[in-house]
């Protein structure tokens, strides 16, 4: 799947469960023109994997408010920098409206 806008990377890879880079916009057009896409990165099983956890404590997790989840998210960003991060025990199922 080609998809160049970044937001949405994020949520096709790990909300619908896709396969998608952030690829330049040329590279789409590319994509939607030849029904193909460049196979690396996030297309590929070996590099989906976590090289960090994160970990929520039941606690934690029960008490979760959805404005917490930019904090979350920085911080995990800082502590992680460019390796792939995995969660567990996340404060469970969101809407996406």
């Amino acid at each position: 799947m080609g998809w160049s806008e970044s937001s949405a990377v994020v949520f096709v890879n790990s909300v619908i469960g896709a396969r998608t880079n952030r690829l330049a916009a040329y590279v789409d057009l590319c994509a939607a023109l030849t029904g193909r896409v460049p196979c690396f990165g996030l297309h590929l099983s070996e590099n989906r994997r976590g090289e960090i956890l994160f970990e929520l404590t039941p606690d934690l997790a029960a008490n979760f408010a959805d404005h917490y989840f930019p904090a979350l998210g920085y911080l995990w960003g800082r502590r992680s920098g460019t390796r792939f991060r995995s969660s567990w025990g996340s404060p469970g199922r969101r809407s996406i409206n």
